[in-house]
């Protein structure tokens, strides 16, 4: 018997393929792993899932474990000198052509048109997943932009509840909900749309940040995005159609001009440090008024308010208007109760407030009041700036109202170069100073706005006072008699 299988017992093989079964007797799920000789490595397959894996985790499937249901079903084993013959670089194209050459034509035909069906499968299925990836991306990006949705909604209110100028008792409580935060600049100034731009843009670069996706993907992503939004009856018409690329309709995003509106954020903000200041330097010394109306017309004469910031219009010449038309109220009855008190030294405040009252766009059936009370308390004013213009007389409208002989643009430039405006126009200090967006700047600035407006006739009383404390503003009481 030795002598029969002795030769056997002399040639050696190799172990070349292990068929695995996983699960229970009678039902489970069966894998193989081959052993590829060139590359010297173990390849799994399961099912469409082909992968490199390492020995030991051949090893440990086909032997199994405690707590394992995976154990080897079938082993396949080759000759060493097979083995060695495929481990051996080879010319591919000749293997192939002589494998071609030993199968009948139409045999041969049928399994080029089987791989062709094989391989269309493939890629559709690749391109199914790949879009289905596409879609989880876009999904991301919704779920980030709906929680900043839900944060936007009561900073919204915040925005809404701002205050009506045109109302005499809600005027005194404005605020400027731009100081807390970006999105409220962009609320007040352009709209909620540009909001939801600039939420949706920082939702996608986080998500394009957190899940990697290709430039090539993002279009593919951004039209997802688009019919999600769409779907969820949310505003999407920042995201436009550009064109189909290789896997369908692409969209981009129309981004806001950061850059423009950022400079413009930086703006709005240091006009309202401007006005901080100002009422903040009224407060602490109420002779300051005229330098704090001189510090409001800075910002009215350096920038075109009414076209380029309407709130902000609004809350300086509401401050100035009533600064201006109680100080002169204010005048006028000192003038009558005291004559023998001088009130010179008002003139030159007086002339300013002339100059702002026929510059600034106040509606004339407010104005006219207070430019005849100048003319009352000062006739020689009029005159003597028809003398600096040029002229011998400053000249009436119909309704008998002075009118500046030059231009709005003339006048502006004009008060922007006035002492009292020069006095306090250093926009580059005000710019290093100014406080960041938050809660803080919003409430200083409320809170400032609100002191002024709710003790305007105090203050300009304050100030008239400083100035001229022999003032008397009403008949004096007649002294009552002993008993």
């Amino acid at each position: 018997i030795e002598e029969a299988w002795g030769g056997l017992r002399q040639r050696t093989f190799e172990l070349y393929a292990i068929w695995v079964h996983q699960g229970i007797a009678g039902s489970g799920h069966y894998l193989a792993y081959l052993r590829d000789w060139r590359n010297d490595r173990w390849v799994r397959f399961d099912d469409e899932r082909v992968s490199v894996v390492a020995w030991e985790d051949v090893r440990a499937a086909a032997v199994g474990q405690e707590g394992s249901n995976t154990s080897a079903y079938v082993l396949a084993y080759v000759e060493s000198s097979v083995a060695a013959e495929q481990s051996k670089p080879r010319d591919e194209a000749a293997a192939r052509s002589r494998a071609e050459a030993a199968l009948p034509p139409e045999l041969l035909r049928e399994i080029r048109l089987d791989n062709e069906r094989l391989g269309e499968e493939l890629r559709r299925r690749e391109g199914l997943l790949a879009e289905q990836e596409l879609k989880r991306h876009a999904g991301a990006v919704f779920q980030h932009y709906a929680g900043l949705i839900h944060q936007w909604e009561p900073l919204k209110r915040t925005g809404d509840s701002a205050g009506n100028p045109h109302d005499q008792v809600a005027r005194k409580n404005l605020h400027d909900p731009a100081l807390l935060k970006f999105e409220l600049f962009l609320y007040r100034m352009h709209g909620e749309h540009e909001v939801w731009t600039s939420l949706l843009t920082q939702s996608l670069e986080a998500q394009r940040k957190a899940r990697q996706w290709t430039p090539e993907d993002e279009g593919r992503v951004l039209q997802h995005l688009a019919c999600t939004l769409r779907g969820q009856k949310c505003y999407a018409s920042m995201l436009q159609e550009a064109g189909t690329g290789k896997h369908g309709i692409e969209c981009k995003l129309v981004s806001l001009d950061m850059p423009k509106l950022l400079a413009q954020y930086n703006i709005v903000l240091i006009q309202a440090h401007v006005v901080d200041e100002a009422l903040r330097a009224l407060q602490e010394d109420s002779s300051q008024l005229v330098a704090a109306i001189g510090r409001l017309a800075f910002l009215w004469a350096r920038w075109n308010l009414e076209l380029e910031d309407k709130f902000r219009q609004n809350e300086v010449l509401l401050i100035m208007s009533t600064l201006i038309y109680n100080t002169l109220g204010l005048l006028e009855k000192g003038r009558r109760y005291s004559p023998d008190v001088s009130v010179e030294i008002f003139q030159p405040a007086c002339e300013y407030f002339l100059l702002l009252l026929l510059a600034v766009e106040w509606p004339k059936t407010w104005k006219s009041q207070p430019i005849q009370q100048i003319q009352n308390v000062f006739p020689q004013i009029a005159p003597a700036l028809a003398k600096q213009w040029g002229k011998d007389s400053v000249k009436k409208d119909a309704s008998g109202m002075l009118q500046h002989p030059h231009s709005l643009a003339e006048q502006k430039e004009a008060l922007l170069r006035h002492p009292l405006t020069q006095a306090h126009a250093q926009w580059d200090a005000y710019e290093a100073e100014r406080p960041e967006p938050g809660e803080d700047f919003f409430e200083r600035h409320r809170s400032l706005y609100g002191w002024v407006m709710r003790r305007d006739e105090a203050i300009a009383q304050e100030y008239v006072l400083s100035q001229a404390p022999g003032l008397r503003f009403s008949e004096p009481r007649p002294a009552v008699a002993a008993q």
